[in-house]
């Protein structure tokens, strides 16, 4: 069953609120993977791929994010993360107020799609100009 993309208010504008910030403080995180990299001087150095956050969510706030992702993300291995997530939410650390402690450890490019998927919930615009485009000129016509 396809998910759901409507926008339920106070939950997901919380929701919405912690992936920016998850987003915007990506670097900032606990480094989990790199990988050998060539630098400038030639040398062989590791360069961090990929950070680990720990992130407060409810169980409700997780079930509307892979509700939401389910219906406009466009790779179903971020929907199987987050339910994977949502399965162990309770080996997290419990906080006052009811959310969990968690860690996300996922890559910056999946963080970006997966605030452009609540993005799109919340605007209610599922296409970008872009895609529009590309249909037009895949099509024959002029992209303007």
């Amino acid at each position: 069953m396809p998910g759901d993309p409507t926008w339920y208010s106070p939950i997901c504008d919380s929701v919405i609120q912690k992936i920016y910030s998850w987003y915007v403080h990506y670097n900032r995180g606990d480094p989990s993977a790199d990988r050998p990299w060539v630098n400038i001087e030639g040398r062989v150095v590791d360069r961090i791929t990929k950070y680990a956050h720990r992130i407060r969510f409810k169980p409700a706030e997780l079930d509307h994010l892979i509700r939401i992702l389910d219906a406009l993300a466009t790779t179903p291995e971020l929907v199987d993360y987050f339910r994977f997530v949502r399965n162990g939410i309770r080996r997290g650390k419990l906080l006052p107020g009811g959310e969990y402690e968690i860690v996300l450890n996922a890559y910056k490019k999946d963080v970006e799609e997966t605030l452009t998927a609540l993005i799109k919930a919340k605007t209610g615009r599922t296409t970008d100009i872009a895609d529009t485009v590309k249909k037009q000129v895949e099509a024959g016509k002029s992209p303007w």
